[in-house]
């Protein structure tokens, strides 16, 4: 997805705030993932 918003915001620059919102918002999911999968690794190895 963020491939797509990037390329759309480079033909549309306009998008470009979009764009890096977008980008922003998919970071901070990947980081809050991340730290959900190890909490839950570090739990069950706790047990």
């Amino acid at each position: 997805m963020g491939q797509r918003v990037k390329a759309l915001a480079e033909t549309e620059p306009a998008l470009q705030p979009f764009a890096d919102r977008v980008q922003a918002l998919a970071q901070k999911f990947q980081e809050r993932e991340l730290i959900t999968l190890f909490a839950s690794y570090i739990e069950s190895t706790d047990q």
